[in-house]
């Protein structure tokens, strides 16, 4: 009987918590709609990698658009490739990122540096393929977080049909998941599908460049 009612305890407790959080949640989203609505240039771009061509045209647009930072999220390309693919004209910043091992965590995993250094709008970037789900995924992950985002596609890609239902309803769901409990359900498969992916971005040096009026570097011999 005590066991019972102690389980039972904990469900309420549970639920109460799971219910706040998504209130909390559902604000924060509502809020960034709201002051999203205001004129703003983004300030970070995130560019779902994969494919060299993709990533070289989609840091080309990111530097169009006056974007400050762009972070190739575990793409194909280098940390040297990925400078290299910034005009020369273009005062932008590019780094190349390993920690993603699914395109969920091409925005969770960054979200701690977002917010420390207090990005309200992030640009993602992908190729028309990967478009739908890449976006919807990072407007649950971001816009969870109050950062209002901004979306834009470019041609160049290994794949040449659209990706399939199935996958993106399951994105969508994994992502509503990590947005309630900052937990992704996939995490575990994601990791055993790319062993070798990790960290290679300079938190500091992103920290830096974010900040406007602060001088950054792409690399020495540029």
């Amino acid at each position: 009987m005590h066991f019972e009612h102690a389980l039972g305890l904990a469900m309420r407790s549970l639920t109460t918590l799971v219910a706040a959080r998504a209130i909390l949640i559902i604000w924060r989203f509502v809020m960034s709609r709201v002051a999203f609505r205001k004129p703003s240039a983004p300030e970070v771009a995130i560019i779902a990698g994969g494919c060299r061509i993709r990533e070289r045209c989609a840091i080309a647009a990111a530097a169009g658009r006056g974007v400050r930072v762009a972070i190739v999220s575990s793409g194909a390309s280098t940390q040297d490739e990925v400078c290299d693919y910034v005009p020369r004209d273009s005062p932008m910043i590019a780094l190349c990122d390993r920690q993603a091992t699914c395109t969920l965590s091409n925005f969770s995993s960054l979200i701690v540096v977002l917010r420390a250094v207090q990005v309200r709008h992030v640009l993602v970037i992908t190729s028309v393929q990967h478009a739908r789900r890449a976006f919807s995924i990072a407007s649950i992950v971001l816009g969870s977080h109050g950062i209002g985002t901004s979306f834009a596609t470019v041609h160049g890609s290994e794949w040449d049909a659209p990706e399939h239902t199935v996958r993106h309803v399951r994105d969508v769901l994994r992502s509503i998941a990590y947005a309630l409990l900052s937990v992704d359900p996939g995490y575990v498969p994601s990791l055993l599908m790319h062993p070798t992916r990790h960290a290679r971005v300079c938190h500091t040096r992103l920290c830096v460049s974010a900040v406007p009026g602060q001088p950054g570097a792409r690399r020495s011999d540029r």
